[in-house]
């Protein structure tokens, strides 16, 4: 059953995450490591993309699966596991 089902439009939260995303970094896809900037654009690049808006996904998982590669590519190998996992969960969403 879809949310309109229940009275809700999601186009209200969509729209809630596009004013957190840029409104933080007064673009259209946030470039800020802030884990609440970055777990925003996560969720919209995946609404984007489940309504066939793959440009705008795209634009919002590029950043975020770069950061991921970032730390693997680094010299701290301890935070290589953490920079896999990052990769993993954001490929995922990206489809």
């Amino acid at each position: 059953m879809s949310h309109l089902a229940y009275g809700h439009d999601p186009s209200i939260d969509v729209y809630k995450l596009e004013e957190l995303v840029r409104g933080r970094s007064n673009s259209n896809v946030a470039t800020s490591n802030d884990a609440t900037t970055s777990d925003a654009t996560i969720m919209l690049g995946s609404w984007y993309r489940h309504q066939g808006g793959y440009e705008e996904a795209r634009a919002c998982f590029r950043l975020r699966v770069l950061e991921a590669i970032s730390m693997l590519r680094d010299d701290k190998p301890e935070n290589d596991h953490d920079g896999y996992i990052r990769l993993c969960e954001r490929l995922s969403h990206a489809g």
